[in-house]
């Protein structure tokens, strides 16, 4: 009797351990499921970071006033020298005045001046860019709209300026670049007269002027950006086609003694949509090309990238979160990181997206002191720093702020959510040896 009792019991022992284990078995399953499923979200969150802010980010920066006398800092265009940490220089318009004014950073304060100033509604749609290598090394060189005559007009730091096209309404949405080996000098542009984009080359800074007419089907030219690519010859323009609301594409080779032929090509034109405002580009060494505009229908940020004809993105949403991207400007540091400032119309913010890698991209708002970021416009120099010069539209003021991209988190951590993770499992793993501890 005692043997089947004890058989009995031992059965009935053997039966609760299995049980036991069995529960055991389905928490180790529990623990493992959630586990699985926090990494699972852990990798999206690592590999999916647009739109978002880097939760290790130590970024400094202040935003500061330019100029704050009247109404200034329209068409605001900063250039910053790749080559050289020297201060950037800011054109702007100066709205009280009418006229165009240069803002350079002498050390301790900001300098501000008229070079023109017994002009009337001189320095609309105005551009800037520096001469970065040879016996011009430094000299700004100036593009802008005459609102009175019509008129483009050229302008330089040495004190040069004269008007380089004036057969009609010409010159609105200039934008000047310079070529830094030949020191050649391109400036794009649109003809109101004739709803055309044009070109104005100059060989290696000496007058006179050849214009060229770019594009004639539709009405061609606005929102124009002008780039000779660093690595060879090529000048290449972006530039808004207002009659299908594409985003468009012109380039030629710089000869040396002129321009031509010219090619054109639709970049982006999404069925049923407007596409291709504020568009902006960068260049580098190794031959990439990075674009940005702002897509009007949806009221989204833009991107494209090219490489080698053998890389290419084209319409990649950088931002989407309410209406952003307009005044879109585009940089690209030594690591070949794209940084874009931009406007943030819902919000009424400045803002700045980066690239981590192929299609990973932060942003954060910069600034948020009532409505500001329009004219935005952005320069990295030999140190990474970024330059953004903007206009603040609450206090008609020109702003400017200065962001070290060595303090950007670049890649994702993913240490940011691992700990959370391996805590959680010990947590489910100690309570769980303690209950079958105390059963026992």
């Amino acid at each position: 009797m005692k043997s089947f009792y004890g058989h009995l019991l031992n059965v009935e022992k053997g039966r609760k351990t299995n049980h036991r284990n069995g529960r055991n078995a389905t928490k180790i399953c529990i623990v493992i499921a959630i586990t699985v499923s926090m990494m699972a979200v852990a990798v999206a969150a690592f590999l999916n970071q647009e739109g978002n802010i880097p939760k290790k980010t130590l970024i400094s920066y202040s935003p500061e006033v330019v100029a704050s006398f009247g109404d200034v800092g329209q068409y605001c265009s900063i250039a910053a020298n790749p080559m050289s940490d020297k201060p950037p220089v800011i054109a702007f318009y100066n709205a009280t005045s009418q006229d165009l004014n240069i803002a350079a950073w002498l050390g301790a304060d900001w300098n501000v001046w008229a070079p023109f100033p017994t002009a009337d509604n001189d320095g609309l749609y105005c551009s800037l860019a520096l001469n970065m290598t040879g016996s011009g090394s430094n000299i700004a060189h100036i593009s802008y709209y005459d609102a009175t005559s019509g008129n483009l007009v050229y302008a330089n730091s040495i004190g040069e300026g004269y008007v380089v096209d004036s057969s009609g309404d010409v010159g609105q949405y200039s934008h000047i670049d310079v070529q830094n080996v030949t020191g050649s000098i391109a400036i794009s542009y649109y003809d109101n007269s004739t709803g055309n984009l044009k070109v104005a080359y100059n060989e290696s800074g000496n007058t006179p002027w050849a214009i060229y007419t770019v594009d004639t089907y539709g009405d061609v030219g606005q929102y124009s950006d002008v780039l000779f690519m660093p690595m060879n010859d090529t000048m290449m323009v972006n530039y808004y086609n207002a009659t299908d609301t594409s985003l468009k594409q012109a380039w030629a080779w710089d000869t040396g003694s002129g321009i031509g032929p010219w090619f054109t090509m639709t970049i982006d034109n999404p069925p049923s949509t407007d596409v291709g405002k504020w568009t902006s580009q960068a260049g580098t060494a190794t031959g990439i090309w990075y674009s940005s505009w702002y897509d009007s229908t949806n009221g989204d940020l833009s991107y494209a990238y090219y490489y080698n004809e053998s890389v290419m993105e084209i319409g990649t949403k950088v931002d989407t979160v309410g209406d952003v991207g307009q005044y879109t400007s585009i940089a690209v540091n030594s690591s070949g990181h794209a940084f874009i400032s931009y406007y943030d119309n819902t919000s009424k913010d400045l803002k700045l997206a980066w690239n981590v890698s192929s299609g990973v991209w932060y942003n954060m708002t910069v600034d948020s002191g009532g409505d500001v970021g329009k004219y935005a416009s952005i320069g990295i120099d030999s140190n990474d720093t970024i330059h953004i010069a903007y206009y603040d539209v609450s206090n008609g003021d020109l702003k400017y702020v200065k962001i070290s991209t060595t303090e950007i988190t670049f890649i994702p951590e993913f240490s940011d959510v691992l700990p959370p993770i391996i805590g959680i499992m010990a947590i489910i793993a100690i309570s769980s040896v303690r209950k079958n501890r105390k059963k026992e």
